[in-house]
């Protein structure tokens, strides 16, 4: 057994202990190795961290070696840079590999280095001891400074390949773990750097086949001793615990201070330069003693640097400026006396969000797997109240893209897609239909099921207009004119938006209809169990978990609190069902379904009651601005009606009836309302946003049912009544 052991090695032992109580490493991931580093104890730890050395090892030590020349000089390097790994692993952005950081690390390490040597005295260089001809030693050097100089301008992704296959003496599969990339990519890569070069050395007068001859150089990779690699990771996994040899310290001090700012502070150089002069003899040569004065200050070294911001900080950081920027505009606009001079001033302070999006999409761009940047990419593109044109638009577009490429088959990226059905775009099209195809887990697919068939069943009334209109190149807007009055205004196209209604005239609107109709009886099937859970409300919960400091802040949590409770969560299979029912049977030329409730006098009150009556029922509650803002306008209408076969019929919706009575009693509204039964009849007719109405003719048939503007629902009324009045005259 003794012997046994002695083959085998501190080492060994170790990864046999590991291998059996952790499993294999070599298969895991360099963040899972790092994780591992991190979060385990002793052993454990110390197998993370050498499979992370022995994976990058050759690289590094292979960079180490082109940059100084020396072999003591590169161990030395090679065990700074994974010294600074076990120093900043917590800060360290990990995709799929370390070796693109580990590279950038070894590269500084290795330059500071050389610069330290350069200050010295020097011995004599391999060229001094050559026996080649000078001649030859001088051609060949200049030859190669030819070359790196246009390795150098070579772009980023052709220059990591050539550096680390060319001129680190990596194999292609190990520079495709360095950089994270398939071995194809940087198959393909080093043969269009190669095409690059021979064009530009050409140019310069260089013939071909001395850049052949340079590529062909016999580059041996890097081996690291198992000494080294052992050592290595004794200092990493014993931290503050051991001394670090001087020479090893000084280099991680330097390389890790330029990785983190590019000015140092003076007292910060001052202990820095002290350091490295008291450890600038040869490795392994003790420094001359000197006499320290009793009355000597204390040299302390430089306070750590704070851990860089995670990710997730990052993007919070951006989001927070939005949001500071949008309170700004608020604040402003609340200053105005009148409604018109509040819109001239949010419009003044109005924030553009395509800078704030697109800082978000580029920082998401470089870690597009991460659960933050998947959180963050939500953020952009839910913005349901706005359309997704003109620079935001593009924003929108990279989002989606990187969304679908890597967050499709996650619950909360589909989950995004149930607020998206209220407006009709293309870039919309792209994100739904794509997690629509991508989703795999049940939950994803059943929430992206039900957020297809909301935005088809939308999108079918839509397309049926673009058809109707195939000559319009301009919306109505109603906005206010320069003297603050309310006017409607058209807007022209842009040229993306008459592409898309081209292209929306392309469709059938039935078929569209119909496909909504089978996704939504696929979930009813399939998904019927799975909670129907919004992003909005996964943002209350997510405020709910906060503690505010502030005793108001408390109060409005404890009212959030208790209204989330008070709403129930349906299942997919129940909002599809009622779908369904709406759009078979609560559509327009389909009799208005039956209901009573209970009145402002306490009696009862029935649809019925009110047949060979023209009826707009009216849903709002009670705090409801754009509700309450619309009476005026309905009081008009009804007083234009009075005598005629007309009436609105109020549904209150949230059941405050003391505060309904209140607004009624205010506003003078004489027309019935339901007081008591209106949620129940508010669920019936699947109405969801306020204030929406239907429109139901003399005969008891639904006519026209959304939210219909007081200009539009005056003209439907009048045609409607003038029908009833020709039939009671029958």
């Amino acid at each position: 057994m003794a012997g046994s052991r002695s083959r085998l090695g501190r080492s060994g032992e170790r990864s046999l202990r590991v291998l059996f109580g952790e499993g294999a490493l070599a298969t895991r991931s360099d963040a899972d190795l790092v994780r591992g580093f991190l979060e385990a104890h002793g052993e454990a730890a110390e197998a993370a961290f050498e499979a992370i050395a022995a994976r990058h090892g050759p690289m590094v030590l292979g960079v180490c070696r082109r940059t100084l020349g020396d072999e003591h000089a590169a161990e030395d390097a090679f065990q700074a840079v994974f010294l600074i790994l076990a120093r900043k692993a917590r800060s360290v952005q990990v995709d799929d590999s370390l070796g693109r950081w580990l590279h950038g690390v070894a590269t500084r390490v290795a330059r500071r280095a050389k610069n330290q040597a350069a200050r010295e005295v020097p011995g004599a260089s391999a060229a001094d001891r050559s026996t080649d001809d000078p001649a030859v030693i001088a051609l060949r050097a200049e030859v190669r400074q030819m070359v790196g100089q246009e390795v150098a301008r070579l772009p980023r992704k052709y220059r990591e390949a050539v550096a680390l296959c060319h001129l680190d003496g990596l194999s292609h599969d190990r520079a495709a773990e360095a950089l994270g990339l398939p071995v194809g990519t940087v198959r393909s890569r080093l043969s269009r750097a190669r095409d690059l070069l021979r064009t530009r050395l050409t140019r310069r007068g260089l013939a071909p086949a001395a850049l052949a001859a340079w590529l062909s150089e016999p580059q041996a990779e890097a081996a690291v001793s198992k000494a080294l690699l052992e050592s290595t990771v004794k200092l990493a996994a014993a931290g503050a615990k051991t001394a670090v040899p001087p020479a090893i310290a000084a280099l991680a001090c330097l390389a890790t201070r330029s990785l983190l700012t590019a000015k140092v502070a003076a007292v910060g150089a001052v202990v820095v330069a002290v350091g490295c002069l008291a450890v600038a003899g040869r490795r392994g040569e003790e420094p001359p003693k000197q006499p320290i004065p009793n009355a000597a200050p204390e040299v302390k070294a430089p306070a750590a640097p704070a851990p860089s911001p995670s990710l997730a900080d990052q993007f919070q950081r951006i989001i927070k400026e939005y949001d500071d920027a949008q309170q700004h505009t608020q604040t402003e606009a609340e200053k105005g006396k009148t409604d018109f001079e509040r819109w001239k001033l949010y419009n003044k302070y109005q924030v553009d969000e395509a800078p704030f999006a697109r800082r978000v999409v580029d920082l998401a761009a470089e870690h597009p797997k991460e659960p933050a940047s998947r959180d963050a990419l939500i953020w952009v593109i839910d913005k349901p109240h706005r359309s997704d044109h003109g620079p935001y638009g593009d924003e929108v577009a990279r989002a989606v893209n990187l969304l679908v490429m890597h967050h499709a088959d996650d619950a909360e990226t589909a989950r995004l897609g149930l607020n998206l059905d209220n407006v009709i775009t293309r870039r919309r099209d792209a994100f739904l239909e794509g997690i629509y195809a991508n989703a795999k887990g049940r939950e994803a697919k059943g929430l992206a099921r039900v957020a297809l068939a909301r935005y088809l069943e939308a999108k079918a009334p839509f397309v049926a207009v673009a058809r109707l209109a195939k000559s319009s190149q301009v919306i109505m807007v109603q906005t206010y004119d320069d003297q603050g009055a309310m006017t409607k205004q058209t807007i022209p196209l842009s040229n993306e938006e008459l592409g898309y209604r081209v292209q929306l005239r392309m469709f059938d609107p039935d078929a569209v209809r119909r496909e909504a109709e089978r996704l939504y009886e696929e979930v009813v099937s399939d998904y019927a169990d799975i909670p129907y859970v919004t992003t909005r409300r996964r943002e209350l919960e997510r405020l709910l978990r906060k503690t505010p400091a502030d005793p108001k802040e408390r109060a409005e949590q404890e009212q959030l609190k208790e209204y989330l409770q008070t709403q129930k969560i349906p299942t997919l299979g129940e909002f599809a069902s009622g779908r369904l029912d709406e759009m078979r049977n609560l559509v327009v030329g389909k009799p208005a379904p039956d209901f009573e409730g209970v009145g402002v006098d306490g009696k009862p009150v029935r649809l019925s009651d009110f047949r060979g009556k023209v009826v707009v029922l009216d849903f709002w509650f009670s705090t409801c601005g754009p509700c309450l803002r619309e009476i005026p306008d309905q009081r008009k209408l009804t007083e234009a009606m009075k005598g005629r076969p007309f009436t609105f019929l109020g549904i209150v919706k949230d059941g405050q009836i003391d505060d309904a009575r209140k607004v009624i009693d205010s506003e003078k509204i004489s027309w019935p309302n339901v007081l008591a039964g209106g949620e129940t009849i508010t669920e019936r007719y699947h109405i969801e946003s306020f204030p929406s109405h239907v429109v139901i003719d003399a005969q008891g048939v639904i006519r026209a049912k959304g939210h219909l503007d007081p200009a539009s629902v005056g003209p439907v009324v009048e045609k409607l009544v003038k029908e009833a009045e020709a039939g009671m005259k029958k």
